[in-house]
């Protein structure tokens, strides 16, 4: 009877202490699955979607219901019509006063709210030029573009490009939300992980979804910066004292001179090249009178005999 008993309590406190270890492990479990929930979340609020204005409240956007295929989520789209415009323009002026054109072209930047991007001052012989690059506030670029050559001033180039971007934007931004709410599901199924291998898994599929996100978020902004400010690339010289720039002639008379000129250079090239291997050619006239007396020698034998 002792021993029925003492067996009765082993197995009791058998069974309780693995009640006990499985308890411990499914604790363990739990803190790991709600230990990769918080990083998720944590990374999520990290995402800078949310510093751009123009993309700020793509989390207000009601999602629909969850499909069986997380990829065919369709966001409903809060879309900005707000003209999306990408301004470029090319100037290049022959000047006469170039300190003081240098002085007016960098008050006009500060006049019409813009900046100079990049500054390169070249020297050659025939002229100095400086070459700027202008970020102009889009508002303020026809007005500028008009006000940019001053007096005594000579056009040599000018030219004028328009990008409109705003189809872009509206795309990359429909798609920026579509891969939220995407995001958003996954992060459900995250919850309702039940070990850990698909927590894993879940969490491959949101680093990768936030990694598009990102990219998105950047080419949007990117694109609205482009939009806001317009680029003026302008460049301006003064010939030195005694410069004076060849005229454009097509004529028949002026061709033909050309190609007598590339002519005379062309013999002037071979003679070079001839003067340059003179060992050759001293060494082949040596022979070449050295064979013409031996044969003149043999003629003479052969005569004789």
């Amino acid at each position: 009877m002792k021993s029925t008993t003492a067996c009765g309590l082993l197995l009791a406190i058998t069974i309780a202490m693995s009640c006990n270890q499985s308890s411990e492990k499914s604790k363990a479990n739990d803190q790991a699955l709600n230990s990769v929930i918080s990083e998720v979340k944590m990374e999520e609020q990290q995402i800078p979607v949310q510093d751009n204005p123009d993309i700020a409240n793509t989390d207000s956007i009601a999602g629909p219901v969850i499909p069986a295929n997380p990829t065919s989520v369709a966001a409903t789209p809060n879309i900005d019509w707000d003209k999306k415009v990408i301004k470029n323009a090319t100037v290049k002026y022959e000047v006469n006063n170039f300190d003081q054109f240098n002085t007016a072209m960098r008050e006009r930047v500060r006049k019409f709210g813009g900046y100079i991007a990049q500054e390169d001052n070249l020297q050659y012989e025939d002229r100095k030029e400086i070459a700027l690059i202008i970020k102009v506030p889009v508002a303020q670029f026809e007005p500028m573009m008009n006000d940019i050559s001053g007096k005594d001033v000579k056009q040599v180039e000018r030219t004028i490009k328009t990008e409109d971007v705003t189809g872009q934007v509206i795309d990359t931004k429909s798609r920026l939300e579509a891969k939220k709410e995407m995001r958003q599901k996954y992060l459900e199924f995250l919850r309702q992980s039940k070990n850990m291998e698909e927590v894993l898994k879940v969490q491959a599929e949101i680093n990768a979804i936030q990694e598009e996100i990102e990219s998105a978020a950047g080419r949007i902004q990117y694109l609205t910066k482009s939009a806001a400010y317009s680029t003026i690339n302008l460049s301006f010289y003064q010939p030195m004292d005694g410069f004076k720039a060849p005229a454009d002639d097509n004529s028949f008379w002026n061709k033909t001179g050309q190609a007598f000129s590339r002519g005379g250079e062309m013999i002037k090239g071979l003679w070079l090249v001839i003067i340059s291997i003179w060992p050759l050619v001293l060494v082949g006239l040596v022979g070449l009178i050295i064979w013409k007396r031996r044969k003149s020698h043999q003629t003479v034998t052969a005569t004789q005999g």
